[in-house]
């Protein structure tokens, strides 16, 4: 039986990974790039972007996730990105429906999964706030099938089970950090071991066989406006991770591995059948090769996808274009034909100032994401189309136009 474990590391600093006085805070990374394959790719923009781009195999354009935030259904203010933005599925989504039961940890747009056989604990899972691990909630709808929160809750890690002791020896800047900084690394490395936890119990099983995770303490901690951004802190929460995927891979060291990055550049590094040992991936390698490339480990393919598979197949993929679309459709009709009908959607002048602001917010950052992105990828005549015409603050423009020049 195939069987992947697929890791997104969100802000992980591809240029620290690869610095050679370095190698030793990074043992489990270095040993995987030097038993398979690796590379870096060109700035791609914004996090948000890059990680829906390279599980949908799709561009931000058709897929749709511009930011972590975006407009509710009903219009009436923001939340955190979840599946109904996305417009496209992702690499779990098409494996589900051929019948590939998959763990789905912590990526973020999965609030609000619907799954066949898979095993979803979205990145909205668990309400941190709570006093302490009694009495820890889990949001309704964020894991997919719903008895799977018995077994969260039993894993679950708090932030009250981390000191400030802990995190000044992990940091090694005791005293320095803020209790606010402080309070976000406790949630942060929280979420990473509750990550792990579920992980290693789903290498346990003989049903699935595909994991897809995030660990992404670094994006939690870069969004506190209170943290300066101390490149000692983040190598040691970056070893903290690698020292995270050693547990998992402990447990099943011959699985076959892919892991992604973004930060500085995005990167991937994959442990394939095929990989040949301590190589850098073809200089035509992009980050939409990485969802074809997954879909082909499990012998599918699929045409809708903007990139082909890393490794030239052994037998021939089936071909799976259109097929999810189908399933979507039905189990649309199925959800509408369960809910009383939705009401239009409020024009924004009868909305409330903040929740104007809010939205009129995220409408500039998602249209300032697409643009950024636009001139990294050399398409300066769309950023310029977004730049001319789209809804945005004076100092994104300014910063956009100063950017192409």
């Amino acid at each position: 039986m195939t069987k992947l474990l697929s890791l997104h590391l969100a802000d992980f600093q591809w240029r620290l990974l690869m610095n050679d006085s370095l190698a030793g805070q990074f043992p489990v990374l270095t040993a995987l790039c030097e038993s398979g394959e690796s590379g870096a790719t060109a700035t791609f923009g914004h996090e948000a972007l890059l990680y829906a781009s390279i599980y949908s195999g799709c561009s931000p354009d058709s897929h749709g996730v511009l930011g972590y935030d975006a407009r509710r259904p009903d219009g009436l203010n923001v939340a955190p990105v979840a599946r109904f933005h996305a417009r496209k599925p992702f690499v779990w989504d098409l494996l589900d429906n051929q019948g590939v039961a998959c763990a789905v940890v912590n990526m973020m747009a999965t609030y609000g999964s619907h799954a066949s056989y898979s095993h979803i604990f979205s990145d909205v899972m668990v309400k941190n706030k709570a006093a302490g691990p009694a009495d820890i909630s889990v949001l309704p709808s964020s894991i997919y099938p719903a008895h799977n929160r018995q077994q969260l809750l039993k894993n679950q890690w708090h932030p009250s089970l981390i000191s400030d002791e802990d995190i000044a020896a992990l940091t090694e800047q005791s005293g320095a950090l803020s209790q606010s900084v402080t309070s976000t690394l406790k949630e942060a490395l929280c979420q990473v071991a509750n990550t792990q936890n579920i992980i290693i119990d789903a290498l346990h099983s003989n049903e699935i066989a595909a994991i897809f995770a995030c660990f992404d303490p670094l994006r939690t901690l870069l969004s506190n406006s209170e943290f300066t951004i101390d490149t000692s802190i983040i190598i040691k929460i970056m070893a903290f991770i690698d020292g995270c995927i050693g547990a998992i891979l402990s447990v099943c060291p011959d699985i076959s591995v892919c892991i992604t990055g973004g930060g500085d550049h995005p990167f991937v590094i994959v442990r394939f059948p095929q990989s040949q040992p301590d190589q850098l991936l073809s200089s035509d390698f992009s980050l939409y090769d990485v969802a074809p490339s997954l879909l082909a480990l499990f012998g599918y393919a699929s045409a809708e996808l903007n990139g082909k598979p890393i490794y030239s197949p052994d037998t021939p993929l089936v071909d799976i274009c259109g097929q999810w679309q189908t399933a979507e459709d039905a189990r649309i009709r199925m959800i509408k034909g369960l809910m009383p009908d939705t009401a239009v959607p409020p024009s924004m002048d009868k909305l409330p100032l903040m929740q104007q602001e809010n939205i009129q917010a995220v409408t500039n950052e998602h249209n300032y994401h697409l643009a950024q992105h636009w001139i990294y990828a050399g398409r300066h005549a769309d950023a310029r189309h977004i730049i001319d015409r789209a809804e945005l603050t004076s100092s994104q423009r300014r910063l956009l136009t100063e950017l192409m020049e």
